[in-house]
């Protein structure tokens, strides 16, 4: 167990707005900031320099801590628009219940693909030759029927559809109210599927890094390679090529 359990305040010496939290901890002096969204992204913007950290008071357990804490940050606290708190307190954790929390969190994670695949990092699991179980495949079915997940508008591909280039190169995922506009340019309905095993050491992929030249040419390299790109003024990463509706 921490040797210091307290809640404390965080001001915005700017605006005056304030964050309550609760804290556990052996070392007084860890910089800590506070965990809430709304604070670290002011925090972010202005600079800790502008925050200033108050102890309120100390407590023997962390519980006694978080019932304090509660006792402060109550409903009313938490919708007052000079504050930062945007959960009740002494509950701890993410409030995965507020859309704009969920939101930034699934941002995050999206940011965080791309930029590892672009690296060279992301991998795919290869499940050739295997299937899921059948006590598992009834146990998803029956998740996916309670949550309601997979239906109508709560599917992430409703109101979507695939379409092929002109030149069968390449094919996007479009809105189906956009069709008519991509079909004037040449596109068809469709989706073209990469053909052959593309997991693990079977892709070419694989274990490569994207590099970039000066020039903008993107293309992928192996480990050994990767040094020698870097000392010709290559740079980490892949240019992409962002395709948009046709006007």
């Amino acid at each position: 167990m921490k040797k210091y359990h307290f809640v404390y305040q965080i001001e915005n010496l700017i605006n005056e707005k304030i964050y309550i939290g609760k804290h556990s901890t052996d070392d007084l002096d860890d910089y800590y900031m506070g965990s809430g969204p709304r604070l670290l992204e002011s925090i972010k913007k202005h600079g800790s320099k502008n925050f200033r950290k108050t102890i309120l008071k100390f407590f023997d357990t962390p519980e006694e801590a978080l019932e304090y804490e509660s006792e402060i940050v109550t409903e009313e606290f938490v919708s007052n628009r000079n504050t930062y708190n945007i959960v009740i307190g002494g509950k701890g954790g993410f409030p995965w219940h507020l859309p704009e929390f969920r939101e930034k969190k699934e941002k995050f994670a999206y940011d965080n693909a791309i930029k590892m695949h672009l690296e060279g990092k992301w991998h795919s699991y290869d499940w050739t030759d295997r299937k899921h179980r059948l006590e598992t495949r009834e146990k998803m079915s029956q998740t996916h029927l309670e949550r309601g997940t997979a239906k109508g508008e709560k599917n992430s591909q409703y109101g979507t559809m695939w379409i092929i280039s002109p030149d069968k190169s390449d094919s996007i995922r479009i809105p189906k109210d956009d069709l008519e506009q991509w079909l004037t340019k040449g596109w068809t309905k469709g989706r073209k599927m990469k053909s052959g095993i593309c997991f693990g050491e079977k892709n070419h992929g694989y274990q490569k890094i994207w590099v970039t030249s000066r020039e903008g040419k993107s293309l992928r390299v192996s480990e050994k390679e990767l040094e020698q790109k870097l000392l010709e003024g290559w740079k980490r990463g892949r240019n992409i090529k962002r395709i948009h509706m046709p006007t």
